[in-house]
């Protein structure tokens, strides 16, 4: 039953241009291969199964760094879109 909890500070816009520290947690759960990441209230933003490749964390690291070159990334569609 190994567990692993880390945290890092990230940052985000304020008002009239001033900035918020925030901390960032994380819990990987080695037993059942799990990391769940949390904001520092507690509330779980999302977690992930870190053992498979291609896996959820996988391709939002993708779609942030390699949005430029990457022939795997598609545009959304119009329907796509609204759905957001």
């Amino acid at each position: 039953m190994s567990h692993k909890y880390e945290k890092i500070k990230y940052y985000v816009e304020g008002a009239f241009g001033s900035t918020e520290e925030h901390t960032l947690f994380c819990h990987h759960n080695n037993t059942c291969d799990v990391v769940t990441f949390y904001y520092e209230d507690g509330t779980p933003i999302f977690s992930f199964g870190d053992t498979m490749d291609g896996n959820l964390f996988d391709k939002m690291v993708e779609l942030i760094t390699d949005w430029k070159d990457n022939p795997k990334i598609e545009n959304m569609s119009i329907d796509e879109q609204k759905l957001l």
